[in-house]
């Protein structure tokens, strides 16, 4: 579960702290206040890429922490896979840093993690269903992205997709003419360039880490020597020093010791002092040394950290990324290689490729058909939950190419995605045809349905929390109820935390935390606080008039909470 939210300079919150439980979890606050930044918050947490308008006007840097506490079935084999570990209560402690002027940081329980293992990891974690999910649930792509995630079908999907792109870069080789031949010759030359600058960079994995921790040792050379020689004087070199008086102590203790039983423990106490006082004293001297004498170390540290920014400037990654921006340079640079080849082979080449993607694409539609009537069946019983009974969900497959068809415009008319197009089709009233989403879904009907969705892959995909944000839009007060029971049905097997602006579901969260703005010394600050007794109650009242709240709406909001 998602334990703790903590923000530091992000957009209009200066500091905040959100501690959700388990359960449902809800967040509610008027139009504006901020609450939708929450969800981009824990994206960022998790390795999303971040621009530096996120960070507070005025300041050099943003912080963001996510505390996530593992279930103990979560799968050990995808902490493998990341080279991510828990701490020893069994959390993962996500820390983002955005600096304005330089590359952004992510560690994971203090220990530096590349942000691709972070994404990785967080498709384990959580699900978050924000705005922009909705406006992409009538878009095919995402439909088709859906439903194989529903049907455990991505493996078969990306080997389809690797065999698809194959056989198109083949077609493409023999229809290039000669610019497009020579636009790829210059790009094999820029990536051979950038390889050799990766070559030559050398950069070892976390190097950027320690440099900028060197950096700011040498930056400070001076006054950490003056402090180091000043704690090893008073501590060992001076007269008087303290290493000295705990010996005499010391030794008058032991000597007395016989006397009172006492000033046994007094003498171990001394002992133990005595040695604190070296290891303090070792400590002092390895600050000392660290940077004394160090020469034009300082400049070529700069000098190396700067080389490093330009080429990851220039890679358009983070500099711990270059790992990877190797990898994938490395698979272009083979593929682009090929591009040469006579065009007897690759010919040859494309045919087999066609007939390989040929067979796959109809292996993966075959399950895909099976998985869609599955999908339908659980949708329209969720549907049916959320005040839709007579609404008809259905997963529709419209051929791009098919058996039969000419082999070469299986490239030219299907997509990496598949031989066929997936279409998501809804029948909201009896009588009526079925037609896409797009076509006849209204707002809340399209929130209705991802919430269906939702609820469907929750039982084949299980991430231990669901983040939806206003799943609620477009849904007027008497479905609330219906939104709000199919949410906290959910939270009995996973967190569930939902932004809203319904009473009727704020009523049924176990936490209830709400974002307001103020205005400060001439700038605006959100604020969150957990809302219990007659606060939560004032809330809710207010959720359901709109303004200031009455004796009336007070009332309702206390037979919401106890009902």
């Amino acid at each position: 579960m998602l334990e703790e939210l903590y923000l530091e300079n992000y957009v209009l919150f200066e500091q905040a702290s959100l501690r959700f439980s388990r359960g449902f979890n809800i967040i509610s606050g008027e139009t504006g206040a901020g609450k939708s930044l929450l969800a981009g918050a824990i994206g960022l947490a998790l390795g999303e890429r971040a621009a530096a308008e996120v960070i507070r006007s005025g300041t050099d840097k943003a912080v963001i922490s996510a505390v996530f506490s593992l279930p103990d079935n979560f799968d050990k084999r995808v902490l493998a896979e990341t080279g991510i570990e828990p701490d020893g209560e069994g959390k993962l402690v996500f820390e983002r840093v955005l600096r304005r002027d330089g590359p952004s940081r992510l560690s994971v329980n203090g220990r530096p993690a590349t942000a691709a293992a972070a994404r990785e990891l967080s498709v384990h974690l959580l699900d978050i269903a924000a705005q922009n999910e909705y406006t992409r649930l009538v878009e095919s792509s995402y439909q088709r992205e859906l439903l194989d995630k529903y049907g455990k079908l991505e493996k078969p999907a990306e080997e389809f997709a690797i065999i698809f792109r194959q056989a198109l870069s083949l077609h493409n080789r023999l229809q290039a003419g000669d610019a497009e031949k020579a636009r790829v010759r210059r790009r094999l030359e820029e990536v051979r360039y950038e390889l050799d600058l990766i070559a030559q960079a050398d950069y070892v994995p976390e190097e950027d880490d320690k440099l900028e921790h060197r950096i700011s040792a040498l930056t400070h050379a001076e006054a950490l020597q003056a402090l180091a020689t000043k704690g090893e004087g008073v501590l060992y070199e001076n007269e008087g020093a303290v290493q000295d008086v705990l010996g005499s102590l010391l030794r008058e203790a032991e000597d007395m010791a016989e006397y009172s039983p006492a000033l046994k423990e007094v003498a171990e106490n001394l002992a133990e002092a005595i040695d604190r006082v070296e290891e303090a004293v070792r400590g002092f001297r390895e600050v000392g040394e660290s940077v004394e004498a160090a020469g034009d170390e300082l400049e070529s540290l700069i000098e190396r950290a700067e080389m490093l920014k330009k080429l990851a400037r220039r890679l358009d990654c983070e500099i711990s990324s270059l790992p990877e921006k190797e990898k994938a340079l490395r698979e272009e640079e083979e593929n682009l290689s090929g591009w040469e080849a006579d065009t007897a082979s690759v010919k040859r080449e494309l045919l087999s490729a066609l007939a390989r993607a040929a067979m796959a694409g109809a292996k993966l539609l075959e399950a895909r058909k099976k998985t869609g009537k599955k999908l339908a069946k659980d949708v329209n019983a969720a549907l049916a939950d959320l005040g839709m009974e007579q609404a008809g969900f259905a997963v529709e497959f419209a051929p791009l190419w098919k058996q039969g068809d000419e082999p070469e415009a299986l490239v030219t008319k299907a997509n990496a995605g598949g031989l066929e197009e997936v279409r998501f089709l809804i029948a909201p009233n009896p009588g009526e045809a079925a037609s896409t989403l797009a076509e006849t879904a209204s707002g809340g009907e399209t929130s209705r349905t991802m919430l269906a969705i939702k609820s469907a892959l929750s039982a084949a995909h299980c991430p231990p929390v669901l983040f939806f944000d206003e799943v609620d839009a477009g849904i007027g007060g008497r479905l609330g109820d219906n939104v709000g029971e199919k949410m906290k049905a959910l939270s009995a097997s996973r967190q569930v935390i939902s932004i809203t602006h319904l009473p009727q579901i704020a009523a049924k969260a176990d936490t209830h935390l709400k974002v307001a703005k103020k205005v400060s010394k001439g700038r605006t600050l959100a604020l969150v606080e957990e809302l219990q007794g007659e606060a939560r109650v004032e809330e809710i009242a207010q959720m359901i008039r709109g303004e200031a709240a009455t004796a009336t709406t007070r009332q309702q909001a206390r037979e919401m909470l106890e009902t």
